[in-house]
């Protein structure tokens, strides 16, 4: 069976490349993304999917290692099937005319319709269509039996993934270097709430200006920080959710125990050892997404080239 997903703005393409072409525009590419901010998740990866809450290992088995994998498009190739894809044939239009009069032809879900077909082509649509409006949207609304299943969301909110996403990544960044070993990235632990807001740019009314007075740039850094406080509760929300196989809800979900005390001591260690995040995340994290870098190599980028990557981030689906 030809796989289809529900997140994709077609049934069929005409080649696989099409398929990933349209897969990188789609929001299963902020599902896997908000994933691989998730540490947990990157742990039960490193642990082969040894982990003590039932719910991280399902996704687990969904998803895989998403780690071992340099960019999105190869981890569509090898996983999306198992992760995403329908796992019934796709419904489409059929001529029941004949078999119907040879076998019991089930009504449910479907619309046993006459049409005559001395009827122009416009004709029959538009009766077609006046006769489908008839029946309530929740008849109409067609049940995912994938895998992991996407909740629809409005384009607004939709347009809010980007700045939420950088949000977390800069604030799991920060905290892993916090608790490393790493002094190379002495600017990234010392910044705040504040200095993330400026870094991706999340208010540019707020920017300083020349003539501000003393009270207007404190107004402008608590609404930074306001700002990026707020979305920083949606990002963690989503993730917690991604990690039980839910995206992109921001419901509450309840804590469960995943790890053993000698699993928790290792992840302790190859955090302070930097194996989670580290000096090239976020440029590893932009090259995963599908936007290749050329500027220099990773390991010798200035302050101020990672942070216009990290505001790069911003542009990608677009």
């Amino acid at each position: 069976m030809i796989p289809w997903y529900m997140g994709l703005s077609r049934q069929f393409y005409p080649s696989k490349i099409a398929e990933i072409q349209d897969a990188c525009k789609s929001d299963y590419l902020w599902w896997v993304a908000f994933l691989r901010l998730s540490q947990d998740y990157w742990w039960i990866c490193q642990e082969n999917g040894e982990c003590l809450d039932e719910r991280l290992k399902r996704v687990w088995v969904c998803f895989g290692n998403i780690f071992q994998y340099d960019n999105f498009q190869s981890w569509w190739i090898n996983q999306s099937e198992q992760a995403f894809s329908e796992q019934v044939k796709p419904p489409k239009v059929t001529d029941i005319t004949l078999y119907s009069q040879l076998i019991e032809v089930s009504t449910e879900g479907k619309l046993l319709i006459d049409v005559p077909l001395h009827l122009s082509d416009d004709l029959i649509v538009e009766q077609l269509l006046a006769l489908l409006k008839t029946f309530p949207k929740e008849v109409r609304f067609y049940k995912s039996t994938a895998n992991q299943r996407l909740v629809t969301i409005s384009t607004k909110e939709r347009r809010q993934l980007p700045i939420l996403y950088q949000v977390a990544l800069m604030d799991r960044l920060v905290e892993a270097v916090k608790v490393s070993n790493r002094s190379d990235l002495s600017w990234l632990a010392r910044m705040r709430f504040y200095e993330i807001g400026m870094a991706i740019d999340i208010s540019p009314s707020a920017k300083p200006a020349r003539f501000d007075t003393l009270a207007t740039r404190t107004e402008k850094q608590n609404r930074v920080r306001s700002a990026v406080s707020q979305k920083k509760k949606r990002a963690d929300a989503i993730i917690a959710n991604v990690e039980v196989g839910s995206f992109p809800l921001k419901a509450k979900v309840v804590a469960r125990a995943r790890w053993t005390p000698e699993q928790k001591r290792r992840l302790k260690a190859a955090v302070e050892q930097g194996e989670w995040l580290n000096s090239t995340s976020i440029e590893s994290e932009y090259c995963f997404l599908g936007k290749q870098l050329d500027l220099l190599e990773m390991t010798n980028r200035t302050h101020e080239q990672t942070i216009s990557v990290l505001r790069s981030f911003s542009q990608i689906n677009r």
